[in-house]
């Protein structure tokens, strides 16, 4: 009995007994080549080394590998399987694109089983080169003048300015502040006295009494 492959589309949503979708966006499960026959949640018959299928097509993505295509075996794999299950419907693969080899890991950092999202996040870049020669960067600049500002706190000037605001500022409120206390304590007063002299006139009427009398009471004589 011949065997026929073809491969499962992406899911937007899945859920198995450990992970869903629902709740995370890390839930993977292998992608491969399956039977026709085969059911949606069936295992693949022949797996891929390094992809997965994540919820979305970018989860998928991302959290791949690149594994297959450092293996001269899975990379065959991959070509001889370009039309399956589609034969006559999509060009056959050129001369060229049967001659891919598979990629070199030697002199690279990244090792074969780190996810796309990890090479991604380094820019895809290899090594970071950084060369600084301000010599040059001045030569080349050029400039006839340079002028920089040093902003100093707590000097004599800026406490004199502070003392002489301050001052301006405290003048100007009791300026304010003061005529009407002044005034209103004046007013208290002169009631308060007035209220002293209601509260004892049988005291000043007595002692003006007394005066009138000893004034009458003398007598001047002739002075000889």
């Amino acid at each position: 009995m011949d065997e026929t492959w073809t491969n499962v589309g992406p899911f937007t949503i899945f859920y198995t007994n450990s992970c869903s979708c629902a709740v995370s966006n890390q839930c993977t499960r292998p992608v491969g080549f399956y039977f026709q026959t085969d059911n949606i949640r069936s295992k693949p018959k022949i797996t891929v080394p390094g992809l997965v299928l994540g919820c979305y097509a970018i989860d998928s993505l991302l959290l791949s590998t690149l594994e297959c295509f450092y293996e001269q075996e899975c990379v065959k794999l991959l070509i001889a399987n370009y039309d399956f299950d589609i034969v006559g419907l999509v060009r056959p693969l050129n001369s060229r694109a049967i001659q891919i080899q598979p990629l070199r890991n030697e002199n690279s950092r990244f090792y074969s089983n780190t996810t796309i999202n990890e090479i991604f996040s380094q820019l895809f870049v290899e090594d970071w080169i950084n060369s600084s020669n301000f010599t040059s960067y001045y030569t080349r600049c050029a400039p006839s003048k340079c002028t920089y500002t040093i902003r100093k706190r707590f000097n004599i000037s800026y406490m004199l300015a502070i003392m002489l605001g301050f001052y301006g500022g405290l003048s100007t409120i009791l300026e304010i502040i003061l005529p009407p206390l002044v005034k209103s304590y004046l007013q208290q007063w002169s009631k308060r006295k007035k209220k002293i002299r209601l509260d004892n006139p049988t005291n000043l009427t007595i002692g003006k009494i007394i005066i009138i009398v000893l004034f009458r009471s003398v007598q001047i004589g002739p002075i000889h």
